[in-house]
């Protein structure tokens, strides 16, 4: 069995946005049942934000044994990417760069971010 989507738009706006839409295509339903109702009146902060129409796409965000956030970030584009990320939940933002087609990681904190091996070992 097969699935196809078929995208329109101009070519340059959705070659950006191309590998975003595929990963989120290709993701298996995921059912939560931990997710509060929103009745108690409290929020909880995203851990990471994302400028929002960027390329990049975040491939993974984990938690670590020592509280610290551990993200990977990947570039799609043949042309570097300057974005802006922040995180409500560690009240920090900062700046990154990835060149073309880079794939890199970081460890994010209260401090700032870092950027770390993207192989850990």
């Amino acid at each position: 069995l097969y699935a196809f989507r078929l995208l329109f738009g101009e070519r340059e706006q959705v070659m950006a946005d191309l590998d975003r839409r595929a990963q989120s295509f290709q993701e298996k339903p995921m059912l939560l049942s931990f997710f509060p109702d929103g009745g108690s009146g409290m929020t909880v902060p995203a851990p990471i934000c994302l400028p929002e129409g960027s390329p990049v796409v975040l491939t993974s965000l984990m938690k670590t044994g020592s509280g610290r956030y551990r993200m990977r970030l990947y570039n799609p584009l043949p042309i570097p990417q300057a974005l802006d990320i922040s995180s409500p939940l560690l009240n920090m933002r900062a700046g990154v760069e990835l060149a073309p087609y880079e794939a890199a990681a970081y460890t994010l904190d209260a401090k700032g971010i870092i950027s770390v091996p993207l192989v850990e070992g």
